[in-house]
């Protein structure tokens, strides 16, 4: 294995191939990019911008696929179909057409009418205003979900957007009509100040600063811009940040060791005094069948020697898959909710390759994507198995070695 000289990333030299992460045709050589745009920057910025995007990545991998979001966008796009349907204005609604469809009305919803509050935030006004806010939604709508979690993520996006309407019909004249998902949309940038400002701990520091700095500009941004055009809802969009902040502080849990970063000292020490009282149990008592809990974290505890010996990428050119597939597969036996960890093993296919160690690199983009993806499904691996069967085990290898004795 070698270093990049261009990006520094960890790389298998794959016979003059391109590093798979910045392009560098050659490993020693940063003079010849694959794309003439790409140049070698090792400015703050540009360390800044890599640390941001492995965040990503790693977020991507522990949360492959977010729901919430596109549901929520294909809420929206739907109402907005329908009222076109029904002949609503796609440009332009009628005030008529809006009140009708549940917009926010304050001679309604203050007389007896407060779902228009939640019905409000589904619908928009005009093509040009859902498409705005719907883009925004899915630029921000993942990162937001994946580090808030679903259900979370749910709660702050509908609460946010109730906040703004609250805020909205109780600023405006009653005679005011107001709709759409800015309030819920601005929640979300609210909720992920509050989870920098309370959690930004567990979040890498140059991460932390720029999570923070881009969230804060947007907000500036669409503020200013509202407060300058007619027709902005500037109440429903300071309402909905300020609910969502609130929230956010209160809800937001830190990223946990099973999502990002090497594990506590005590679940580490655990494995490592588990694993050799199995391996006791195992030499005193011959041939003695081990229990399913025991055999995973046995199995589990032979797989992390051996690669942390020679390397993840000699490992897996040398073995392929097959014995951390068997673990995480008799992981999903033993912990239901485990099965959502196994979907990180497609991450580590190659679409045409035999899982050697060329392919399992140039599937995830480089080896170092592939050493971080190794550690977080060993640390997933291990706290769910310390949570959920650690007393069992540790039970039952006492009881071993003592009658083994």
């Amino acid at each position: 294995m070698a270093n990049c000289q261009r990006c520094g990333r960890p790389v298998v030299d794959q016979g003059g191939l391109p590093c798979p992460r910045c392009g560098n045709n050659r490993l020693g050589d940063s003079s010849h990019p694959r794309d003439p745009l790409l140049k070698l920057d090792d400015s703050p910025d540009s360390r800044v911008e890599a640390a941001v995007r492995e965040f990503e990545e790693d977020l991507e991998l522990t949360t492959p696929q977010v729901r919430v979001t596109p549901a929520l966008i294909g809420l929206n796009v739907t109402v907005f179909l329908l009222m076109v349907l029904l002949h609503v204005g796609v440009f332009s609604p009628s005030r008529e057409d809006l009140i009708r469809w549940g917009a926010n009305f304050g001679e309604a919803t203050l007389s007896g009418e407060p779902w228009r509050l939640f019905s409000s935030m589904f619908v928009h006004i005009g093509i040009v205003h859902i498409l705005v806010n719907m883009f925004v939604l899915w630029k921000i709508g993942p990162l937001v979900e994946r580090i808030l979690g679903p259900v979370r993520f749910a709660v702050i996006y509908l609460a946010s957007g109730l906040c703004g309407s609250l805020v909205s019909v109780l600023w405006h004249p009653p005679s005011v009509v107001s709709a759409g998902a800015s309030g819920a949309i601005f929640g979300l940038f609210g909720a992920l100040l509050g989870f920098l400002l309370r959690d930004g701990e567990s979040v890498p520091k140059e991460v932390h600063g720029a999570l923070l700095k881009n969230a804060s500009l947007l907000i500036v941004y669409n503020v200013v811009y509202g407060a300058l055009h007619a027709g902005t809802d500037v109440a429903d969009h300071l309402g909905g940040l300020v609910g969502g902040f609130a929230f956010g502080v209160f809800l937001a849990t830190p990223l946990t060791a099973t999502r990002a970063g090497p594990l506590p000292a005590s679940l580490e020490n655990w494995f490592a005094e588990a694993s050799a009282r199995i391996e006791g149990k195992r030499q005193t008592g011959g041939n003695v069948s081990l229990s399913k809990d025991e055999r995973l974290v046995y199995e589990l505890w032979l797989l992390d020697t051996e690669i942390r010996k020679g390397g993840l990428t000699l490992y897996f050119a040398n073995h392929g898959l097959e014995q951390w597939e068997h673990c995480v597969a008799l992981a999903s036996e033993i912990i239901p909710t485990f099965a959502r960890f196994a979907s990180m093993i497609d991450k580590l296919r190659s679409p045409d390759s035999d899982l050697s160690g060329i392919g399992l690199t140039a599937a995830l983009g480089s080896a170092g994507r592939a050493q971080r993806l190794y550690h977080m499904c060993r640390a997933a691996i291990i706290t769910e198995l310390h949570d959920a069967i650690g007393s069992r085990i540790e039970a039952s290898t006492v009881d071993g070695l003592k009658g083994g004795g």
